[in-house]
């Protein structure tokens, strides 16, 4: 694993960006992040579930030759937090984070130099919490703000989850392409299943995508995004952004629509996935 992570970080040149879920942040697990920086030559590194407390000084969780950017759970049970590691000397600038009492946690940092920035954004939803629309409305405020973004974190979501189809229609109306598609967690007597996402605002400029397993550190594998971005140079382009003005919804259209559905056509089908299809049709 060693050798593909130093083959990546020597051969492709772009930004770097890592994303894993650390299921707690130990000493060890921060010594370990620090030599795949070094192997990866990785300009950000985004971590979720880190449980680090407003207490826990900044001292514990250094790695050299970075700054960390922190955003604690301060409220309800143990877990949840969120901390990005910076490359010393890149521009970064906090633009956004989740309140105290959101369900939703997220951190949104602005880095580059002057000109282009790039956007990114960390979310951690909870398990067992429904909170896609939260993750919707966040992420909409910004879509068409920023050239260039990449979202990544936990959504704690199955691919058979009618929640996760939600999910990836509301990123595709912001404009978002999903870059992931394996399975990110493995776990004893589990399926292996696909929790963690990657996002970016333009999939054209992505250099590379991999994964690697993180043995002993945890159950999730490290993201590994390369792409074409020169942060601090002029590499700005024209980019058609295409996005649904939901404000101009008739609403009330739906309601008279259904009310027209002959219901007998309906009921004639068998399972409920073609019902569901015949109806939306008729709609």
């Amino acid at each position: 694993m060693e050798i593909s992570m130093k083959i990546v970080g020597d051969t492709y040149k772009g930004l770097r960006l890592c994303y894993f879920n650390a299921r707690s942040s130990s000493k060890h697990k921060v010594d370990y992040l620090s030599y795949l920086l070094f192997v990866l030559k990785a300009e950000v590194i985004c971590t979720t579930e880190t449980w680090f407390r407003p207490h826990v000084d900044d001292g514990f969780c250094q790695i050299v030759g970075y700054n960390v950017v922190r955003h604690d759970r301060t409220l309800g049970v143990r877990g949840g937090g969120i901390a990005l590691y910076i490359k010393g000397g890149l521009y970064y600038k906090v633009v956004a984070k989740s309140g105290d009492d959101s369900t939703v946690e997220y951190l949104r940092v602005v880095v580059g130099g002057d000109t282009p920035k790039c956007l990114v954004m960390c979310v951690y939803n909870p398990h067992r919490s429904n909170c896609v629309d939260e993750v919707f409305r966040v992420v909409g405020e910004f879509s068409i703000a920023y050239e260039y973004i990449i979202l990544c974190g936990d959504c704690d979501l199955l691919l058979c989850d009618g929640r996760a189809k939600r999910l990836c229609d509301a990123m595709v109306t912001c404009g978002l392409a999903m870059v992931n598609s394996w399975p990110t967690r493995y776990a004893p007597n589990c399926l292996p299943s696909l929790l963690d996402i990657m996002y970016v605002s333009d999939d054209s400029l992505v250099l590379r995508y991999d994964q690697f397993p993180l043995v002993g550190v945890s159950d999730r594998e490290l993201m590994l995004l390369v792409s074409n971005i020169r942060l601090g140079g002029d590499d700005r382009r024209w980019r058609s952004i295409s996005y649904r003005d939901i404000s101009a919804v008739n609403v009330e259209q739906p309601s008279v629509a259904a009310s027209m559905v002959c219901w007998n056509d309906v009921s004639n089908f068998g399972g409920i996935n073609d019902k569901f299809e015949c109806l939306n049709g008729a709609i």
